[in-house]
């Protein structure tokens, strides 16, 4: 290439995870990302645009777009560009919590077009509380850490402050199967029995989360924000028993289900957390924005729905048997075969989910980022961060998600609902209940 030559664009197959949410998102059910931050100041909007192109220019998968397929490709691939030509950044006004929460609706109800400049769109959200930068991610592009990964990044970058990258080819390690597949025999048969467990609860249909007063045929997210002070999160951690934090959110999610349906005149069933696991290596568990995190199932009978104690031995002894039989790898194991499949079957087999979703797809879904590793910073004029909200999609028939991150001693939790199954007040009931089953006994109102 001659000197001053422009760079030329990178071809890469997308990852096993990338190709079935590029399956399964629609406009009517997208599959996006919510992260954001409030800042303590004021955002330059020309600055942060800088950073935004900077924080890209460090993260490749942020600068992907989906190629159109060829024919006779058997995957689909990226087109990884040296740059952005432009910088998908919005800039509006909420001066009331309710402006907030419609900017926050507008911003995470649609995904960005993986044709588009850039898999993500960020808007900057000016509010007397300080301003809030939400950060929309594709979830074919990158799974919750490397949604926080370039979000932290586009903060140092604004703040001046160094943004080190691990020293990898991050496009080189996307390979799942090379990363966590199953490497011996012995594996296979651990997965297998994993698998054969999975499918013997699953021949009875989860719970669905009763509607109220939603409308099937209104698109679009809501959300309930809850922020937990140190003494709460305390109060949270303490119920862990032998457990993790973890389990205590998903137990309480599941009591919350059941109890929601039972004021509902739901008969119980069992309820199906999915959850999603980081299989990202020790060495770089917080880096690479890509897709790394597989999703496994955790399943509460109606007999272990009677109590929190019950959920959550319920809750614990699963995630334990998953983490002693890999069985987070077993979703790859089983893309593998899928991946063997022409590529119009396996759009013909995502077109069916929703038919068989009524048996298959889970209750509801748990996300959590756990705690950040730094505080983050915009320097002089933006201030230290102050909130940090995120949450997986929710597409129905799920409906409802909640995603979870801790900032220094406070914890961040955020129903995420679909508009076709709640309106605002029945979510703000629906996080009353997960919040009181979580710290114990009931504290102050949810925002809406």
């Amino acid at each position: 290439m001659s000197s001053g030559a422009r760079p030329s664009v990178r071809i890469e197959k997308l990852n096993l995870f990338d190709e079935g949410f590029v399956d399964i998102d629609t406009p009517r059910e997208p599959w996006s990302i919510q992260l954001e931050v409030r800042a303590s100041g004021t955002l330059d909007a020309a600055r942060l645009e800088s950073a935004i192109r900077a924080a890209a220019g460090s993260h490749p998968m942020m600068r992907a777009r989906l190629r159109q397929r060829r024919l006779g490709e058997w995957r689909r691939t990226w087109e990884i560009h040296p740059d952005l030509d432009d910088v998908p950044l919005e800039v509006v006004d909420a001066s009331s919590p309710d402006e907030l929460a419609e900017a926050r609706s507008a911003a995470f109800s649609e995904c960005p077009p993986l044709d588009g400049p850039a898999p993500f769109a960020l808007t900057l959200v000016r509010s007397p509380k300080g301003d809030y930068l939400l950060l929309n991610v594709h979830h074919a592009a990158a799974d919750g850490v490397g949604t926080l990964r370039f979000l932290s990044s586009v903060i140092r970058h604004y703040a001046g402050k160094r943004d080190p990258i691990p020293d990898i080819d991050p496009l080189s390690v996307r390979d799942l199967a090379a990363l966590v597949g199953s490497a011996s025999m012995t594996e296979r048969i651990r997965r297998g029995t994993a698998l054969l467990e999975h499918l013997g609860t699953a021949a009875t249909p989860p719970a669905r989360v009763a509607s109220q007063t939603g409308n099937r045929r209104r698109p679009g997210y809501g959300f309930v924000t809850i922020e937990l002070d140190g003494e709460q999160a305390e109060s949270v951690a303490r119920r862990k028993g032998e457990g993790t934090l973890n389990d205590v959110f998903l137990a309480a999610l599941a009591r919350a289900v059941a109890l929601w349906n039972d004021a509902h005149a739901v008969e119980r069933a069992r309820v199906a957390i999915m959850m999603p696991v980081n299989l990202r290596p020790a060495e770089w568990w917080h880096e690479v924005i890509a897709n790394f995190a597989s999703y496994v199932a955790v399943s509460v009978p109606p007999t272990a729905q009677r109590d929190f104690p019950k959920a959550l031995a319920a809750v614990t002894a699963q995630t334990r048997r998953f983490k002693q039989a890999g069985t987070a790898g077993l979703l790859v194991d089983l893309l593998v075969l899928r991946d063997l499949v022409p590529p119009l079957m396996r759009q013909q087999m995502a077109a069916l989910l929703p038919l068989a979703g009524t048996r298959i797809i889970d209750t509801t879904m748990l996300s959590n980022l756990g705690r950040l590793p730094d505080t983050p910073n915009f320097g002089a004029s933006g201030g230290k961060v102050r909130e940090v909200w995120f949450s997986p999609p929710a597409p129905m028939p799920l409906g409802v998600s909640v995603g979870v991150a801790t900032l220094g001693d406070r914890m961040y939790l955020t129903i995420r609902y679909r508009r076709a199954l709640f309106d605002a007040a029945a979510a703000a009931e629906f996080a009353a209940l997960f919040r009181k089953e979580l710290v114990g006994r009931s504290t102050r109102k949810e925002r809406t």
